[in-house]
């Protein structure tokens, strides 16, 4: 339900998002955490980040929305393989990338699974919603940043790369 009611929000352009300074590092580290507490396996999910904060200015809770859905696609479809988290400074803003070495996807559907109900056919079968990547992308995309698949085919894994800014834009002021 929480889902839909987000959906008809950013097809509004009407989701609520309260931005402030964050550290994207700390951020990424807290959600790693949550996932690895699930975890039959927690040491297949790590995290690299750097040394200090990496800043940011993002809704802290839309933000751990994101970083859970990607992280729970990452174990959904790499169950038993390795997924990587990796935070860095990059352009006035923080690149997050969560890497795994699972199922991967077929070739040209990286845009697709942004999509509605969009998803990779080799995941056919699977319960899924089909909108938390799309719920992802709306909300990385009402802060600023992009967010973008990358995969070198089927079972070579997913690489998703999330940029965020390091201050406000002036779309992210309109809906604080």
């Amino acid at each position: 339900m929480d889902d839909l009611l987000d959906v008809s929000q950013l097809h509004l352009e009407q989701l609520p998002l309260r931005p402030r300074p964050i550290d994207a590092a700390d951020l990424a580290r807290r959600a790693v955490d949550d996932r690895r507490e699930h975890l039959a396996e927690p040491s297949r999910l790590r995290i690299e980040v750097p040394d200090g904060p990496v800043p940011i200015v993002a809704d802290p809770a839309r933000l751990e929305q994101v970083l859970g859905t990607l992280l729970d696609n990452a174990v959904a479809f790499a169950p038993h393989g390795e997924i990587l988290v990796t935070v860095r400074p990059e352009a006035d803003g923080a690149m997050i990338v969560v890497r795994d070495d699972g199922i991967g996807l077929t070739p040209g559907t990286a845009e697709l699974i942004f999509a509605p109900f969009g998803r990779s056919p080799n995941v056919e079968g699977r319960q899924l919603a089909g909108l938390g990547l799309y719920i992802a992308r709306g909300i990385v995309e009402q802060h600023g940043g992009s967010i973008r698949a990358e995969s070198e085919g089927e079972d070579v894994g997913t690489t998703i790369r999330t940029w965020l800014r390091g201050r406000l834009s002036p779309a992210a002021v309109d809906r604080g």
